[in-house]
């Protein structure tokens, strides 16, 4: 005999010998020695105090008077009278107050009785077929007696969950077991009362007893006349209602007292989690689950949003109950398992659970322990429901106790984590939720099952796998299908290319990408460094290759221009002259390069040497006389006029004080009663920083730059590298750009917060341009101009005039540059937005024509693939990040495309040849050679997603276990067959899949590298990327939750702008259509996956969740656009349910127009606010009020 045969019958000799009655009453008395003995050590002192306490006020004060206002007191009368007896016992036996010892000795007693409950109910739940029932018998009574989770509540802790436990399985065995008698029925009720009398927590099974009680008179097929059952039911129910009352009049307590009591008793703990590692554990613990602070899902609070769940998922069960109960069903199996399922349904989503309140449904899954898949899901929740007991036990005891708990501090801050809210205790509340959630799954498909699923032979749950084995019917797509997805991207890219250039400027998080791209041209260190390089370096090819500016020759100059006293706010211009005694003329923008005046020249009553417009007006200043004039002008009037005591050469304008600097360096401030102040001496240059109220100036014999408010009052005072020179302000970033006057030099200072943002040495500027709410800045040196990035000072353009200006002014609507020659104007483009912005747009449509191919690769149908091209298209949310330069449209792109180049690996590798093929070696290696390629293809995406952002990681992640699922449920005929053998195709994948994207990856890096960094000062860089994300708690106004992402809310505001009464908005707006309807068909892919055993139709729920389920966990600011690499799998999944979720049924073409029209008119009514047009504020109103849970 070989050993496993001989441990197989050592095995079973020691079954045997515990399979009878000696054998299982010793299992009792083993049980409960060993819990006599561990009750020696540990207990909860919290609680053990509270039950100490309270069994001393009984004897003392008596149980008529011991609930009074103001007196603690949480649990209701039934345990009461078990501590008012362990008072009296204690005082008995000459003792102050009952020890620990004394305490727990409920708890143990309960422990055995609960075994031997579960024992008998097993007993009777068997089916007729398992013939030795002492077996089973045996293993039930051991599971309980030898629970680990059990002993620790009962005899470490020193709860009594287990005396609630065994009253209410006690209560079901009466009513559910044997022939309706009204005597056993009666007895039941009283003892789930009696349950319902110790502790609130028997409720979860009370709708499962009650139930069952009118299935018996009400549906059996041997009911008593209905008359007669409903006269017992009441009965039943006034007697049940009689024994909560007894249980209560002893203290005091009357029918609405105990009312009271019970809702008082639920809000002791009004919090979503009181460290119940339960779903609630993600938002963190101890958090409000209703008032003004409460947590709100969709702005209902938490207890009613959990509770509502609760209640859909018990009618729910209950519904699968009856009709199991209808089908013949045991009576105990069906209620014991519809209990379990309420109770974990009630821990999993309920708020106000503690982390002992598993234990109910846990017990009630014990009587099933002698079937596979019930123990499976017993001990697996016995595990976690260990794992989450033990946390606050040595939490407290150590931290408010101070007694020394069993624990390994670093495995347990492995396990546990450090922070209150930390990371591995909502993953461990994930895990828990998710187990209770996955059982409730299981229990309701059991209860749908006849016989029951647990309760089959291996051979015939063998027999019902092999009759539902899973096909992998992916559908090839051959030259055809690769032309078509080249038309479509075609086809897509003009909507993504049109208007790219617009709105100038920097928009969100370009002021980091837009920066990191021309940071990367010059060779630069890179001041963002929080996310992987490769979007940026892919922006920087773009920005080097398309930034390059146009220099168009415009109109000629219109009448007095040539003096090149010109200023402009971006929208209008206006020019001054000395002709005619000094003149001012207003003109506009007048198309491509030309300006045209409107209306006549003003007279100034000055001789003009100095101009500045603003949005309100014109401040002019020139020569009066011997001295110096100012005049302010608006809409072609003069408005008033000083006199200044010399001649401005610059002029400033903050709010409505005038700045005026002479040729003397002395700067005055100037109002409209005519009265001026000295402000500063020595100023070189100044600029107007009208959205921040301040003037700038320069002091170059000092070497710096000085702000005032508009009183005057200094409000900054920042030391440069050397003698500042011309400077300008771009105000939109904001940033104060000045030239060196002694070598060639740009500084940066942040006008914003008053601080030096540091220089660029090399760049030289003898003066500067600028369009108004623009990023960038024009160094000019001559007729040479150079493309100034204002936040990096890294040049990405230059461009060359035919002559030398003598001014510049900004078109921001058309976003040029006009130089004012001697006779004609000369455009110059500034094209960076383009460039920057290009990758985004191509990844964008790229996007649309990989949800095509995706969805001709899993559905093998031409509509389908339309229909995702064209949801991805009308998207809100890709639409707008496919038209900033931001690192998530490059992030949807090679996430999609990874998956598609997975799923593609797997279709190749499962093909069959045909006929003519079959007996051919070169079909064998084509597959393999294909599959290798694909697979390859799909880990350099992967590597690619995790290049421009980590969170790619959680697409990789999700194709790792995809692939190793595949090749575990086909073996050889999977991945694993990949190669000649096992062990090399396992690593040959692994190293496609994992190792490809390590290596590209630390490819992106090779800029960083060529700056002279090191492989140690990578590392640390990549510790200070996460330290950054890990810690991020900033506030943002329009951050949102995962849980509102499926819904659309969240919208992020991008831009704004105003134009007289027109207004400009650009937002994140979600397609409600394509998100809520890709739910549905995600639910309804899941499904269908389910029913027909097709992989391929999982692959997308599959590729949602992977991509979804990090996000729970994650702590940090969050952002709807987190959410857009799931869109296109939601768009896949709509076209899917809108035209192929039958196989061989013609889709309904009105259903398809139904679905696609809707898509398109919410993208067409919210495009305004995709696109930043203009348009009167009562339309971007409508959309608001049309959508209102999106913003």
């Amino acid at each position: 005999m070989n050993k496993p045969s001989e441990v197989r019958s050592l095995t079973r000799r020691a079954i045997d010998k515990v399979a009878t009655p000696r054998g299982i009453a010793l299992l009792f008395v083993v049980g409960t020695v060993l819990r006599l003995i561990l009750a020696i050590w540990g207990g909860f002192q919290g609680d053990l105090d509270i039950f100490r306490a309270w069994s001393l006020r009984l004897v003392d004060v008596g149980i008529d008077n011991f609930y009074e206002p103001g007196y603690f007191a949480d649990y209701p009368p039934g345990y009461l009278y078990v501590l008012w007896f362990l008072g009296k016992l204690s005082s008995l036996l000459g003792s102050d107050s009952p020890s620990n010892y004394l305490l727990k000795l409920p708890a143990i007693v309960s422990d055995v009785g609960l075994a031997y409950v579960v024992m008998q109910t097993a007993a009777h739940a068997a089916p007729p077929s398992w013939r030795n029932r002492d077996a089973v018998k045996a293993g039930v009574a051991a599971a309980v007696l030898f629970n680990p989770a059990f002993l620790f509540v009962s005899v470490i802790w020193g709860q009594v969950d287990s005396l609630t436990a065994a009253l209410v399985l006690g209560g079901l065995l009466l009513i559910a077991t044997g022939r309706r008698s009204l005597i056993r029925e009666a007895g039941g009720v009283a003892v789930l009362t009696l349950a319902f009398g110790s502790k609130p927590q028997a409720a979860f099974l009370l709708p499962v007893a009650a139930l069952l009680l009118i299935w018996r008179y009400v549906g059996a097929p041997d009911r008593p006349p209905l008359r007669t059952g409903a006269l017992r039911l009441g009965g039943l129910a006034l007697l049940g209602a009689g024994v909560l009352i007894l249980l209560g009049l002893p203290f005091g307590l009357d029918p609405l007292d105990l009312v009271h009591f019970y809702q008082g008793a639920s809000g002791t703990y009004p919090y979503t989690s009181v460290w119940a590692f339960n779903l609630w554990a993600l938002g963190g613990f101890w958090q409000a689950d209703v008032g003004a602070e409460a947590v709100t899902i969709f702005g209902i609070p938490a207890f009613y949003a959990g509770l509502t769940v609760v209640g859909i998922g018990t009618i729910v069960i209950l519904a699968r109950l009856w009709r199991a109960l209808q089908r013949g069903e045991h009576e105990a199996r069906a209620a014991l398992l519809a209990g379990a399922a309420v109770s974990l349904l009630t821990f999993a989503v309920s708020t106000r659970m503690h982390e002992r309140y598993l234990f109910l449904g846990i017990a009630c899954l014990a009587p099933f322990v002698a079937t596979r898949a019930a123990r499976r899901a017993y001990w697996a929740l016995t595990a976690l429901y260990l794992v989450n007991l033990y946390f606050p036990y040595a939490f407290y005891v150590e931290e408010y106790v101070g007694r020394q708990s069993f624990k390994i501090d670093p495995l347990f801050n492995v396990l546990y984590g450090t922070e209150f809210d930390s990371v591995q205790r909502k993953v461990l509340g994930l895990v828990t939720g998710a187990a209770c959630l996955f059982t409730v799954w299981a229990i309701a498909r059991w209860l749908d099952c006849r016989p029951f699923t647990p309760l089959r032979s291996r051979a015939e749950s063998r027999a019902a796998r092999s009759e539902l084995a899973l096909r992998f019917e992916f559908h090839a797509l051959g030259k055809r299908g690769a032309l078509l997805g080249l038309a479509v991207f075609l086809v897509v890219l003009p909507t993504r290319l049109i208007g790219l250039s617009s709105p100038p400027g920097m928009q969100f998080d370009e002021v980091y990408h837009g920066r990191a791209a021309g940071e990367y041209i010059a060779g630069k260190e890179i001041f963002e460094y929080t996310h992987p390089p490769l979007a940026k370096e892919l922006m920087a090819i773009s920005l080097g290759t398309m930034s390059s500016a146009r220099v168009t020759q415009g109109a000629k100059l219109p009448a007095g221009m040539s003096e090149g006293l010109v200023a402009t706010d971006g929208r209008g211009v206006s020019w001054a002259s000395s002709s005619g005694g000094g003149s001012l003329t207003s003109g506009i923008f007048d198309g491509d390069c030309s300006v045209a005046s409107r209306g006549e020249p003003v007279s100034l009553g000055l001789r003009p040497t100095a101009l500045v417009q603003t949005a309100v007006g014109v401040f002019a200043g020139g020569v009066d006389g011997s001295g110096g004039s100012v005049a302010w002008a608006v809409d072609g009037a003069v408005e008033w006029r000083a006199e200044i005591p010399e001649v401005p050469i610059a002029l400033g304008v903050v709010g409505q004080t005038g700045f005026t600097l002479d040729a003397e360096g002395t700067l005055l401030s100037v109002r409209s009663d005519g009265a001026h102040s000295i402000v500063a001496r020595d100023v070189g240059t100044i600029a107007s920083d009208r959205s921040a109220d301040k003037i700038w100036a320069s002091q170059p014999s000092r070497d710096r730059v000085l702000a005032f408010d508009s009183a005057g009052e200094k409000k900054a005072n920042i030391t440069l590298a050397g003698p500042p020179g011309p400077m300008v302000l771009a105000h939109e970033i904001p940033r104060l750009v000045i030239a060196g006057a002694d070598e060639p030099r740009l500084e940066g200072v942040n006008s914003s917060e008053g601080e030096w943002a540091g220089q660029d040495d090399g760049l030289e500027a003898d003066a500067f341009g600028h369009v108004p709410e623009s990023d960038v800045v024009w160094a000019v040196d001559g007729r040479r101009l150079r493309l100034i990035e204002a936040l990096g000072l890294t040049e990405i353009g230059a461009a060359e005039l035919p002559e030398a200006a003598v001014a510049f002014v900004g078109d921001l609507e058309r976003n040029l540059l006009l130089a004012i020659g001697s006779e004609r104007l000369t455009c110059v483009s500034q094209d960076h937005s383009f460039g920057w912005r290009f990758p985004s747009a191509i990844l964008g449509a790229a996007t649309a024509a990989l949800a095509f191919l995706l969805a001709l690769r899993c559905f093998g149908s031409l509509v389908t693939g339309l229909l995702s091209c064209l949801f991805v298209t009308v998207d809100g949310l890709l639409f707008v990040m496919s038209r900033v330069a931001m690192i998530d449209a490059y992030l949807v792109a090679f996430i999609l495309a990874s998956w598609f180049c997975a799923f593609s690996a797997m279709h190749h590798w499962s093909r069959v040849p045909s006929d003519e093929a079959r007996s051919e070696r070169s079909f064998e290696s084509s597959r393999r050679r294909d599959a290798l390629l694909w697979l390859g293809g799909s880990g350099f995406f992967a590597g690619a997603a995790v290049s421009s952002k980590w969170t790619g990681v959680y697409s990789l992640f999700g194709i790792v276990l995809l692939l190793a699922w595949d090749a575990f449920k086909k073996r050889d005929g999977g991945l694993q067959g990949l190669l000649r053998r096992r062990s090399t195709s396992i690593l040959a994948t692994i190293g496609l899949v994992l190792l490809v994207p390590a290596i590209v990856y630390l490819l992106t890096y090779i800029p960083y590298f060529s700056l002279g960094h090191g492989l140690g000062d990578w590392v640390s860089l990549q510790a200070s990327m996460y330290d950054y994300h890990a810690t991020l708690k900033a506030g943002h106004p329009y951050s949102s939750f995962w849980y509102e992402w499926p819904l659309a809310r969240g919208a992020v505001y991008f831009y704004a702008s105003a134009n007289g009464v027109q207004r400009a908005e650009i937002w994140t707006i979600g397609n409600p259509v394509v998100f809520l309807g890709g739910l549905i068909g995600l639910v309804g892919l899941t499904v269908s996956a389910w029913r027909r055993r097709d992989a391929a139709l999982g692959m997308v729920p599959w590729a949602v969740f992977a991509l979804m389920a990090p996000w729970i966990l994650v702590s940090r600011e969050l952002f709807l656009y987190h959410y857009a690499p799931i869109v296109p799998f939601l768009a896949v999944a709509l076209a899917w349910l809108a035209s192929a979720r039958s196989p061989g049924r013609r889709p309904s073409w009105i259903g398809i127009a139904t679905v696609a029209g809707s898509a398109l008119f919410v993208f067409a009514a919210a495009f305004p606010m995709l696109d930043g047009w203009y348009v009167p504020q009562s339309y971007l109103d409508q959309v608001r009020a049309w959508i209102p849970w999106v913003f």
